[in-house]
């Protein structure tokens, strides 16, 4: 009987895990997705943030449209609001698959903009 439910937890775990994973690549399959692309490759960095940021209100789970937002808003020039959206980004998921990306874009902002852990980094 006790097999029973652990084979029971087991299932669960891996329907809840699969869920997740869904969850990430649903973003990228609604039609606003595409159109933040566009706008980003257009160079219209602030709007495709904001496309990002309504997606990501329907796709809380979704850390890849979370990370877009700080790299669009870092390509916009709003170093202000790219520091805090990148702090986001790791939040949403702190062992997700974008975790690792998303630390070395936020370092790499850090780096050019001449700031590690709050001190000035001399180059």
């Amino acid at each position: 009987m006790c097999t029973s439910y652990r084979i029971l937890a087991v299932f669960v775990a891996i329907s809840f895990c699969l869920a997740d994973c869904a969850g990430q690549s649903k973003a990228e399959n609604d039609p606003r997705w595409q159109q933040a692309v566009s706008l980003k490759e257009s160079g219209n960095y602030a709007d495709a943030a904001n496309v990002y940021r309504d997606l990501l209100l329907d796709y809380p789970k979704s850390q890849r449209t979370a990370l877009r937002i700080a790299l669009n808003e870092q390509r916009a020039g709003d170093n202000a609001n790219a520091a805090a959206s990148f702090v986001t980004a790791r939040a949403v998921d702190p062992y997700g698959y974008w975790n690792e990306v998303g630390l070395y874009y936020e370092a790499r902002f850090h780096l050019d903009n001449g700031r590690i852990d709050g001190r000035t980094v001399m180059r």
